[in-house]
């Protein structure tokens, strides 16, 4: 998942009745904060061969999609088959295998991807794979004791990858740090002010993560609504949209973290991408080989 340039604009209305009178006087807690946003299935995008992480460039007006080609929940295999496919602007697509994996540079089965400074990085297992968008041969990015590289998020001019199967979340740079992270870390995101969030596949939650990784990922508690959380994206108004892959569904949670709300019933969904111009959400179907298109909009 990924944070290349945030949009929308969402008013909400906070309601709380003040006391008036003399000192102290007790203040009502505000209601909670509800959610202004549904969706609307515009389009289908077939062709895929388990397609997990879907990314939006808007500087190029163009659509990533990652392809990991395996079993059914094989989803760690390193067998040499995965690609990805370019899409164009609102779905169309332009070139099913565009970057392939080749026997000098294999490619496994990729998942999220982020871009930072005209370079495309792609999770691939226990490496990053880099693919310079301007031309040039993709290079690994070899990190250390890495078991399951799976999500990835661009902020600030670094790239940061999630390893589920050690919770930890890697900042790639010189020198490379590691963030402390939830359990099952998955889905990587970023809000406008620089905020970064966690969503946990096993704990079934989402988590506010510290980006200097001193302090511990703090839960917003909303277990109970889950089941394997996957991808995560946050709309400028501080409204969160999560896929559930097992569970099926795509879902918003209210800024103030109390409140999910069902925006759509899918089969399978993975590493979900927006295009923020467009409001388009894009819901990879990782056992349907296919990429559904929702418009998000207000109520």
């Amino acid at each position: 998942m990924t944070n290349l340039g945030r949009t929308g604009i969402v008013v909400l209305a906070w309601v709380g009745a003040w006391a008036i009178g003399g000192c102290g006087q007790d203040k009502p807690a505000p209601t909670e904060v509800k959610i202004h946003w549904e969706t609307e299935r515009v389009g289908t995008i077939e062709g895929f061969d388990v397609p997990e992480c879907v990314l939006i460039h808007p500087d190029r007006d163009v659509v990533y999609v990652s392809n990991m080609e395996t079993s059914p929940g094989v989803y760690w295999n390193a067998d040499g088959k995965g690609f990805l496919s370019l899409l164009e602007a609102q779905g169309l697509m332009k070139k099913r295998r565009w970057q392939d994996s080749t026997p000098q540079m294999p490619l496994h089965e990729p998942k999220g991807m982020c871009v930072v400074d005209g370079v495309l990085y792609v999770a691939d297992i226990t490496r990053v794979m880099t693919y310079p968008l301007a031309g040039g041969a993709p290079k690994p990015i070899d990190i250390r004791g890495a078991k399951e590289l799976n999500d990835m998020v661009a902020h600030d001019g670094f790239a940061y990858v999630s390893d589920t199967a050690n919770g930890t979340i890697h900042k790639l740079g010189l020198p490379m740090t590691t963030l402390k992270a939830p359990a099952s870390v998955n889905g990587l995101t970023f809000d406008a002010n620089g905020r970064m969030f966690a969503a946990s596949w096993d704990q079934h939650d989402v988590f506010e993560v510290d980006p200097t990784g001193q302090a511990d990922p703090k839960p917003f508690g909303l277990a109970k609504h889950f089941t394997t959380l996957d991808g995560i994206e946050v709309l400028g108004d501080g409204t969160f949209v999560v896929s559930d892959l097992k569970g099926g569904k795509i879902c918003a949670i209210s800024p103030d973290r109390k409140t999910v709300t069902l925006l759509a019933k899918v089969s399978s969904p993975a590493d979900i991408g927006l295009d923020r111009r467009r409001m388009l959400l894009y819901v990879p179907t990782a056992e349907d080989n296919k990429v559904v298109l929702f418009r998000l909009r207000r109520r």
